[in-house]
Parts: C-alpha cells; structure tokens; sequence
C-alpha cells in the first residue's frame, strides 16, 4: 500500500490539486477495467525506503477501448517525478517489451522535473543514461510500436525531451515542456520567465511540437481512448482460434495445489496448476514421437486461454523412472529433457506459436554420467534455440529457480516479455543450506562423514547458522523483485490474467499471425 500510494500525504494532495489524479489513478481510469497490470512495483523500493516508490514511474499492460497496450506515467507525488538512474532503467526494461512484440501501442503520461541532479553520474550517460529512453523510443518505431505521449504537468530539460519522438503528442493545459527551467533561464541571461508562458500549449501547438492540448486530465483520458481506435487495426480476433471460454476449475485453488509452507520440494501436477488456467481446462501434450516416457522430468504441450494457442513449456516435478529403469528426480534436467524441450521450440517457431515457461527448476543433473552425455553442450544449444526464437515468450516462475536450469527455462538475459515471481518464488544460484555447507566446509568449520556435515565444534555451528540465516533473509521474492529478478510478485490467482494479456499483445499486430492450419494435431 505505500508503495503504490506512491508518495506522502501533502504531496498527493498537491498533485490532485492541480492535476486532478495521480499518475496511478490516470493509468486506473484510462483502462477498461480499471485494474491494469503492473510490472516492475516493486523495482529497488528498497534501496529508497522513503521514495521514490517502484523506482518512482508506473509500468503496466492494459487494454484500453479494446486495445492491448504498454502503459508508462511518471510519479509525480515523489520528487516531481524525476528520474533516477532506477527509473531510465525500469522506462527501458518496458521499451524493450514493446520492442520484442512489435505493432503495439505505448501511451506515455510524462510529469518529470528532469534527471534527478544528485545522481546525474548515473543517469545523464552510461548504462543507466537518459539517452537510452531517447534512443529506446526510435527503436520502438522502427518495429512498427505507436507512441501517444501526453504532457500532464511540468517537462524540465529530460523531462521536456522525454515526448518528442512520439508520433503523436499532447500537452495538458497548466504542462509545459522547456529545455531549461526557469532558474538557470534567468541566472544566464538575467531576465525573469514563466516556463508554463514560453514552453506551454500556447507554444508548442503551432510551432509543431506538439500535436494539441487537453483542457485537463479527464478531457486528456477520454480523447486517449478514441485515439487508439484511430490507430492500428485490432486483429486479436483474427487471431484467435477459439472461441474464449473460462477454465473448468477455480484459479483460486491453485494456492490449495503448490507446496510451499512446508517444502519448497513437495512434489505436485503440473497439469493440475494449468487445469485451472487454461480456456476449458483442457491440456493437449506434445511428445516428439519417441512417446511420453521419453524427456519425462518436463511437459511440452499447447494450451488456450482467451481462444489464442500458445506454446507451453514447464517443469515436472517428483519421482519418475526414465527409459533405462533408472530412478530418477524431476526438477533436475537430463539430457532427454533438454532434447525434448528444444525440439518442441523448433516446432513452435515454425508453427508461430508464442511460449509461456512454468520454471520450478532446481538444476542440471550433475555427476559422472553428467558430464558423459555432455549436458553442458545439449544447455547451451537450448539457449541457443530461446535466443532464435521468432515469437515472443513469457516466464513465470512458480517455485524455484535455481543454477543454470533457470536460464535454459529462459531467464530475463534471454528477453521474455516479462518474468514473473509468485509469491512462493525463489531465484538463487544455490539453495541456502547447501551454500552454507560449502562454504564452511571450505573453512574448516564442517567436516564430510558420509553423506552429513559435522561441526567440528559448538563455535563453528554457531558459525555456520549464522551464515545459514544471513543467505536465507536474502531467499525472499520481494527483495529478489528489488534487483529486477522478476518484473512482478503476482498472485498465484493472477497468472491467468498476464498470460491472457501478454497473448493479446503479441496477437495484436503478429510480424507473423499463428497458422490455424497446425500441423500439432492435438488441439485440432
């Protein structure tokens, strides 16, 4: 709740004052339902526990008059809405989104005093430059995104730059966007100015900045919505192979069905958590021929929600014994595994079929036999196949996500849409446990008798517990959310929702629209 007030009490009483709503409640009103969804909240809200809050600028998809869109409005309760190096940061994690569709709308609501000065180190240039966000927007238009800017209150220098390239552009009356403010315009040339007079509405609508003005931000919301009519067509239904229907099962019922209370390795069905996503609840598998006992530690398949097919990739989890009669424990990927999974990507490529990762991932099988089959080469070639990809994909992570068996269930370096973390999920390189006896094993502190850990005295236990319990504060979603791990902490009830948006998306303007004509004739 403190973060999404998104400020202090008198300041967002001072924006409502003067602008009618804060940046939140616009992106509230300008959808449909009221309720867009949000990516990236929780973006380094640690790192300033007194604001900026979600890294002080709200991302969010939502469908606005029908249309699937990228939402963006900066926070103008904290700091003015300026931007830190956290805010270009999370403006071009969201760039990239509209990138990786294609054909998309972005609807810029802009109220920036420009580059937060005390860190201008940061966010002038370099990896965290506000030229980037400049340089993101061309991009955005090159692969077809529409970008509607609107000026709701002041735009200092970056902040006056931030609309520019948009193709279309409003400012709100009492807005202005200047390339200096007012204080160094009459320190260097010694005359006092009103920057709402020489670089409002009055100015910028004839000299051909901006493409009109809006009385005020309800005129601005209402004028928003006919705008994206305008815009490009809507070809969702052209697009959809069935007619939407809703699961069979409640999705409030999958918190009942993960484990996660009592063991973060209980087994459990996927098909039970995607029985209550899917349209219908219906499941159709896909095995590459050599049947379903081959590749057995993952699920391949295709599923529908809201009529659009969609590619499903997702871990297993459990007991199983493989081909050869060996016992064997899902969560851990073999080599039939990574065999099967990036056969079906190819399939899916070909088919044109977007991909949805359900990761609840330990690692890569380890050992001798390991080594033998080298894992290492069929990892990395599936991580090849991720990268060549044409469609885009989506990745949530459901439990765990851990070594290098995260990246081949395509981690957020190999460009989903967005990554997202239930409220049960962990992302580490190594559980906490085993961490710690590494390293004190290391120290001296833990000795190997058989297969246990032995202190080799009360000191070095208390040793070791406390590193255990220092790892395991860092084993936590939302601090993980923090750094960018996952764009969003979502509710279990919540994944339908973002799958259902991120296939209206990549339908709306498809480079390449799905083939009805699918060779996978299990959905036909």
């Amino acid at each position: 709740n403190k973060i999404y007030t998104g400020g202090r009490e008198k300041d967002i009483k001072r924006v409502k004052d003067s602008r009618g709503l804060t940046a939140i409640e616009v992106l509230n009103e300008l959808c449909d339902d009221k309720n867009p969804l949000h990516l990236g909240t929780f973006y380094h809200h640690l790192d300033y526990p007194n604001g900026p809050y979600g890294a002080n600028v709200w991302t969010a998809v939502g469908m606005v008059n029908g249309h699937p869109c990228l939402l963006e409005a900066t926070n103008n309760v904290c700091y003015g809405g300026a931007l830190f190096p956290e805010t270009i940061e999370k403006i071009v994690r969201h760039q990239i989104r509209a990138e990786t569709i294609g054909g998309v709308n972005y609807i810029i609501f802009n109220d920036s005093a420009g580059l937060y000065l005390p860190l201008q180190i940061r966010s002038f240039a370099g990896p965290s430059g506000f030229d980037h966000i400049m340089a993101h927007n061309a991009r955005m238009k090159k692969r077809r995104c529409k970008l509607l800017g609107i000026q709701t209150g002041p735009g200092v220098a970056g902040g006056g730059y931030r609309l520019g390239n948009c193709q279309n552009h409003y400012i709100m009356e009492g807005g202005f966007e200047v390339i200096s403010g007012q204080a160094i315009i009459q320190g260097a040339q010694g005359f006092e100015v009103d920057p709402a007079v020489f670089g409002g509405p009055w100015v910028h609508c004839p000299n051909g900045y901006a493409s009109g003005y809006f009385k005020n931000i309800q005129t601005a919301i209402k004028a928003i919505r006919e705008l994206i009519l305008s815009g490009s067509p809507n070809n969702m239904d052209r697009n959809r192979i069935f007619p939407p229907r809703d699961p069979l099962y409640d999705p409030d019922e999958l918190k009942g069905i993960l484990p996660y209370q009592d063991s973060y390795t209980r087994p459990y069905d996927l098909e039970d958590i995607l029985a209550r996503i899917l349209d219908g609840s219906e499941i159709c598998e896909i095995t590459d021929g050599r049947g379903k006992d081959y590749g057995k530690g993952v699920f391949t398949g295709l599923g529908v929600v809201d009529g659009f097919i969609f590619g499903i990739i997702g871990t297993r989890y459990g007991l199983y014994v493989s081909r050869e009669g060996e016992n064997k424990i899902a969560g851990f990927l073999s080599r039939e595994d990574l065999f099967r999974m990036t056969q079906f990507l190819q399939h899916c490529d070909q088919a044109k079929y977007p991909i949805v990762w359900f990761q609840d991932i330990k690692a890569f099988e380890s050992g001798p036999q390991a080594e033998a089959e080298a894992l290492l080469k069929h990892g990395s070639l599936l991580m090849d196949q991720i990268i060549y990809h044409s469609i885009p994909q989506m990745t949530i992570i459901l439990r765990n996500a851990s070594g290098a068996g995260h990246y081949a269930f395509c981690s957020e370096g190999f460009g989903p849409v967005y990554t997202l973390g239930t409220t049960h999920a962990k992302n580490i390189v190594m559980e906490p446990i085993i961490l710690a006896q590494a390293l004190h094993h290391a120290r001296g502190d833990l000795i190997i008798d058989g297969n246990r850990f032995i202190p080799v005295s009360s000191e070095a236990q208390k040793r070791f517990e406390k590193t255990l319990e220092m790892i395991e504060k860092d084993d936590n979603p939302y601090k993980e959310a923090n750094f960018g791990t996952f764009n969003e902490i979502i509710k279990l009830s919540e994944i339908r929702e973002y799958i259902k948006m991120f296939l209206r998306l990549t339908n709306y303007e498809p480079d390449y629209p799905p083939e009805r004509n699918t060779y996978f004739s299990g959905l036909k």
